[in-house]
C-alpha cells in the first residue's frame, strides 16, 4: 500500500472527533489487512481515519465500509 491522497479533515459521529481521511492504494491483488468495521480483508483501496489532533490511526477501512463511514 502506497500513500495517494488527502481526503480532507471532519468531524466523525463512529470516532466521536474531527478525523483526518488518508487514501492508500495498491495496484496488488494481495490482502494488505481486514477492514476494521467488517473484517473483510482490504486490497486495492485503504481509507485511514486518523485523529485530527493526536494523529494516531484510528480505523482501516477498505471501499464498502468507508460509504457507511459517518
Amino acid at each position: 500500500m502506497e500513500y495517494t491522497d488527502y481526503l480532507g479533515s471532519r468531524y466523525s459521529k463512529d470516532a466521536d472527533e474531527e478525523v483526518n481521511v488518508l487514501l492508500y492504494t495498491s495496484k496488488s491483488r494481495t490482502p494488505y489487512m481486514p477492514c476494521t468495521r467488517c473484517g473483510k480483508p482490504i486490497c486495492r483501496r485503504m481509507y485511514v481515519i486518523q485523529s485530527k489532533t493526536t494523529d494516531v490511526e484510528l480505523m482501516y477501512l477498505g471501499s464498502d465500509c468507508y460509504k457507511h463511514f459517518k
